[in-house]
């Protein structure tokens, strides 16, 4: 059985998990829609915590955050000399435009 006393259990709202997610509301919206092409099975469930209002629980947004694959950085590439020196070559006749 589940023990509260053990557990502090939090319940993020729709601006909550697009901050915490970095999705906006209607990614998030079109991950939960089952016939939409941005459906993600993966993706929390909301709960209903009244008439209208839903919310996620912390724990399983946060679970899913961290079953993301990891992004890999890459290095920033450098320009090359060549195309450098040609975007920043004066032309001959617009030489007086530079002085």
């Amino acid at each position: 059985m589940f023990d509260v006393s053990k557990h502090t259990l939090h319940v993020y709202r729709m601006p909550r998990v697009s901050a915490v997610t970095n999705l906006c509301a209607t990614t998030i919206r079109n991950k939960l829609n089952p016939s939409g092409p941005f459906y993600d099975p993966d993706f929390p469930q909301p709960i209903k915590l009244g008439k209208s209002a839903i919310g996620w629980l912390s724990s399983e947004v946060e679970a899913w955050i961290l079953s993301r694959p990891k992004a890999t950085v890459l290095p920033p590439s450098r320009p090359k000399a060549v195309s450098f020196l040609k975007a920043t070559a004066v032309n001959p006749e617009n030489r007086d435009a530079f002085q």
